[in-house]
């Protein structure tokens, strides 16, 4: 889906100016945003992983809320949506010790 969102974005912004040449700074401008904008969704899909788990919680976000969710939800969140992770050094997941369920939820 995400491969998807950016084909309509890169198709959609390129179209105007497709058979033409870039000959206003509104055309430059439309043709650097297309791969910066592109770049920012890569990066946070990729770079930004859970301390704990190591899974990517960007990509988690990116793909599992809506298009019009996700962000809020990306910087609001205060805790690892695959494991729970809050960032207190007592809830750190140790490795020899499963003692984490199903959807990242903690037994009591």
């Amino acid at each position: 889906m995400l491969v998807a969102l950016l084909a309509i974005v890169v198709v959609g912004g390129l179209l105007p100016s497709v058979g033409h040449a870039v000959t206003s700074n509104e055309d430059l401008f439309r043709l650097l945003s297309i791969p910066a904008g592109a770049a920012a969704l890569a990066w946070i899909a990729l770079a930004v992983r859970c301390p704990n788990c190591k899974s990517r919680t960007g990509l988690w976000y990116l793909r599992n809320m809506g298009v019009s969710q996700w962000f809020t939800a990306f910087v609001g969140t205060q805790r690892c949506p695959q494991c729970g992770y809050d960032g207190d050094k007592r809830s750190l997941i140790h490795p020899e010790s499963n003692n984490v369920g199903p959807g990242g939820a903690r037994p009591s």
